[in-house]
């Protein structure tokens, strides 16, 4: 069963140049047009783990949503293209229904897809239950 879990319009610069602040990436592939386009890049591109911080949030709210005693207990990640400023984007989780949500043997995988549904980063998630 496949479940979206969160849909952007896209982050702006101004976002960018936020995370970059708190994070202390200051690349300046995300918030220097010139660096970008002398790079080949067609735009600003979104930190990876900003893009992970948002991932791993809206797991944790679909979570707590089925019950307050779930948890991530495992994430792991492969990033296969870039999400740039701007662009629109969405999270999917793709839940191993062969087992419990909670079982930790259950492989369940979590998308985050780009504005034409191609995956720009799977992630492999495990889901415990704190109290069982």
């Amino acid at each position: 069963m496949r479940v979206r879990l969160f849909e952007s319009s896209g982050l702006s610069r101004a976002e960018l140049m936020q995370y970059g602040w708190i994070s202390g990436d200051h690349n300046p592939i995300h918030f220097d047009e010139k660096v970008a386009d002398g790079r080949g890049l067609p735009g600003l591109i979104v930190h990876g783990m900003f893009l992970y911080c948002i991932v791993y949030k809206a797991i944790d709210d679909f979570l707590l949503e089925k019950s307050p005693d779930f948890r991530i207990k495992e994430l792991s990640s492969k990033f296969s293209g870039m999400t740039f400023v701007n662009d629109s984007f969405r999270v999917e989780v793709e839940l191993d229904e062969s087992k419990e949500l909670s079982d930790p043997s259950a492989r369940n995988k979590v998308f985050l897809l780009n504005k034409d549904g191609e995956a720009n980063c799977i992630f492999q998630a495990v889901f415990i239950r704190r109290n069982p």
